[in-house]
């Protein structure tokens, strides 16, 4: 206790000692104290400019603050970067003495490097742009902008090997590239059959080689997109029907009805489409409306319209537990077409088109009915049921006809024409439900 007592005084002793009795030495201290909150305050003025120039749209700000702290790798970062995509004369000169400086004040920053090796190739200096890309490959080789750059700038010197590999390599890190990955290597090797070989090494990537079929069917090449929609139902894996939608569309829109209808058959058994919408003896797909469409393939289609609302699950079904209801809420005199579908036929078959219709106070005689039509033959004759007018019960709609020497599609449309005699415009409801298509001897 005592020697506690002792420290305790002579610490005492030691706080009140201190020399500051003399007017000098006061100021001194004082200078001191002013001298070191200048610095920080000027520390702090510095950091504050330079966060500010940092955000502004234009390299003005970030020159004046350089003149004031000329060691700061961002503001040189930024003078450089915005430079790269100046079109003034000199600009890419000055953008790479920018990035150079600040690549040399902050060497470990990979996107420094990044963009003198951007700058280095606008100004053909490849062996500048390899060293930058380098130590940026380094610094970052995770990032997929980093093997992004480096797949272009190696596919741009002709060296296809090493663009090749960062390419794939950019596919392992994001496959969200895959459509620029795809259009860069077509452009290097001119032969898009080549993109399964160096790009689809494990026989299980779906989520690659759906993005290669989109790739495929975008270039127009069903041949080819063919082989790599076999190889993708080959792994028996599910996946989003917006995936394969442009394909199976554009073989419709191509007239393939028979491969259409083959891809289509391999939605179901992947169940990326509902199987069971698909009915035993009808051609038409969700005919009963039991499943939500997915708009389109063989499915339902819609197309919104003003003064029209479509709802695909009404309750009050014919049969079933949902059915179509389309409101006509405008009270105007137009074409109206709702829904369609397209339909794999054989030709030169008669068929028989029917459903079941109610309606409940429709104001014009042009009411809702069904057409059939051949996609492929504009001026081939269509096919339409009788049109629902006022107010009905379920009546059975039906339509024969016969299809072409050369048909294979058809199209369904659930359609009002404009009407001719008063009262013209049209309001009120309509339901349909169970929509078949059949051989004309089935029943």
């Amino acid at each position: 206790m005592v020697d506690c007592e002792r420290r305790d005084s002579g610490l005492r002793q030691a706080l009140v000692r201190i020399p500051l009795r003399s007017a000098w030495r006061v100021l001194l201290f004082a200078a001191v104290l002013l001298l070191a909150a200048g610095g920080l305050s000027v520390l702090t003025a510095r950091a504050g400019l330079a966060a500010w120039a940092l955000e502004q749209s234009d390299s003005s700000a970030a020159t004046r603050v350089l003149a004031v702290d000329p060691a700061n790798a961002k503001l040189h970062h930024r003078v450089g970067s915005l430079a790269l995509w100046s079109v003034e004369e000199g600009a890419r000169e000055g953008a790479r003495a920018s990035l150079e400086r600040a690549a040399a004040l902050a060497p470990y920053d990979p996107a420094i490097w990044t963009d003198l090796a951007r700058a280095c190739d606008r100004l053909g200096d490849e062996a500048g742009a390899a060293h930058a890309l380098q130590q940026a490959l380094l610094l970052d080789p995770m990032a997929p902008r980093v093997q992004w750059l480096a797949a272009s700038f190696y596919a741009h010197t002709g060296d296809t090997e090493r663009a090749f590999s960062h390419s794939r390599r950019l596919l392992e890190q994001d496959p969200a590239y895959a459509p620029m990955v795809f259009n860069l290597s077509s452009r290097t090797i001119g032969d898009l059959s080549l993109l399964e070989t160096h790009f689809m090494p494990n026989a299980h990537q779906p989520q690659l080689r759906l993005a290669l079929l989109r790739y495929l069917t975008g270039e127009g090449r069903l041949d080819l997109a063919r082989t790599t929609w076999n190889a993708i139902t080959a792994g028996g894996r599910s996946f989003p029907f917006a995936l394969a939608h442009p394909y199976v569309d554009r073989l419709i829109s191509a007239g393939d009805a028979a491969e259409a209808a083959r891809v289509w058959s391999d939605l179901c058994r992947l169940a990326v489409v509902p199987a069971a919408a698909a009915q035993p003896g009808n051609a038409v797909f969700n005919g009963d409306f039991e499943h939500p469409p997915i708009g389109g393939g063989f499915d339902w289609r819609w197309f919104p319209q003003q003064d029209v609302w479509l709802d695909f699950a009404d309750r009050g079904a014919y049969s079933g537990g949902r059915c179509l209801r389309v409101d006509f809420v405008g009270e105007r005199n137009r074409d109206y077409e709702s829904v369609a579908q397209f339909v794999p036929v054989a030709a030169g078959q008669p068929y028989r088109l029917s459903a079941w219709a109610r309606s409940e106070a429709i104001t014009s005689d042009s009411g809702p009915r069904l057409r059939l039509a051949d996609p492929g033959c504009s001026p081939c004759p269509v096919v339409e049921t009788a049109a629902t007018i006022r107010t009905s019960p379920w009546n059975r709609l039906e339509a024969e006809f016969t299809t072409g020497p050369a048909q294979h599609l058809a199209r369904i449309s659930l359609v009002r024409p404009r009407s001719r005699t008063f009262p013209t415009q049209i309001s009120g409801r309509f339901w349909l439900d169970d929509v078949r298509l059949q051989p004309a001897g089935d029943r």
